[in-house]
């Protein structure tokens, strides 16, 4: 296959995705990020029932997102608030066959600019599958480092000591992860009641403050995200190319033998033949 010139971006795009189907979603994410609005996208996501929805309702002031004991948030789902495009996600680890998990990464790598993974504080530590997913991250780009914020939920439900424990356990685990620590219980109920005292415990304007400290930064992250995979795609072109090159000399070189070979083969045939008929008199 080679890439048509005369074609749009997005159909160039796609040429790369068939010649190099393991950046797919580095090359998606480009397509994003070159075709995106100044419009920042947050995606929120994390494992089942941990709270994802309930604080995007509490951001927004509206219940946007479904909220439930059993598994609701099938889908990726966007809403526009405050000039930013929040992004719902399936709940990770709750769908056997692993749809809801390939849904929320897809929107995570290739739609979001800011990722919000969410985790209940009462759970404790970052368990085996949350630890592979920031692993999954930091293999796509390990600049995600820059835009993730972990994202402690529920802090109203555990005590003060409890609540540093974990978070002395967590940046144990992960020491250069943002932290932000809420309740989106307290947020709300200082919003209803106008009780100030609520907002403040709630974690949320610090969370908030530290997000419009990201957003801000969204159009330069974009710009050198774009530009690195861009980069990646040139390299992983090249050693494709070289690959192909190499091949194409290998296999010109056997041909080259075979020929070599074959009229070898040839002239031993034709002097045998030659030697026969002299034997024979016929020459």
């Amino acid at each position: 296959m080679t890439l048509d010139q005369n074609v749009s971006l997005d159909e160039r795009l796609s040429q790369l995705e068939a010649l190099l189907p393991s950046s797919r979603a580095n090359l998606r994410r480009l397509s994003v990020l070159l075709s995106s609005s100044e419009q920042p996208k947050v995606a929120v996501f994390g494992k089942y029932n941990h709270g994802k929805s309930t604080l995007l309702n509490a951001l927004i002031g509206q219940e946007i997102f479904k909220v439930a004991d059993k598994r609701e948030t099938l889908s990726v789902s966007e809403f526009i608030h405050d000039d930013v495009t929040w992004i719902d996600t399936p709940g990770l680890d709750a769908d056997v066959s692993g749809e809801d998990d390939r849904r929320a990464m897809k929107a995570a790598l290739e739609s979001a600019d800011i990722l919000c993974l969410i985790h209940n504080v009462k759970a404790g530590e970052l368990d085996r599958s949350e630890m592979q997913l920031y692993q999954q991250l930091m293999r796509q780009d390990s600049n995600y480092r820059s835009k993730l914020v972990l994202v402690l939920t529920q802090i109203d439900q555990v005590t003060p000591e409890d609540l540093e424990q974990v978070v002395s356990e967590i940046r144990s685990q992960l020491p250069d992860l943002q932290i932000s620590k809420v309740s989106a219980l307290r947020y709300t109920r200082g919003i209803h009641e106008d009780k100030n005292g609520f907002i403040k415990a709630s974690g949320i304007l610090e969370f908030l403050s530290y997000l419009n400290t990201l957003k801000g930064d969204v159009v330069e992250l974009r710009q050198k995200e774009a530009q690195r995979l861009i980069r990646k795609a040139r390299v992983e072109l090249t050693e494709l190319i070289n690959d192909r090159k190499n091949s194409l000399r290998s296999a010109t070189s056997n041909m080259e033998k075979y020929k070599k070979g074959f009229w070898f083969d040839v002239e031993n045939a034709r002097n045998k033949i030659v030697d026969r008929a002299v034997k024979l008199d016929l020459m």
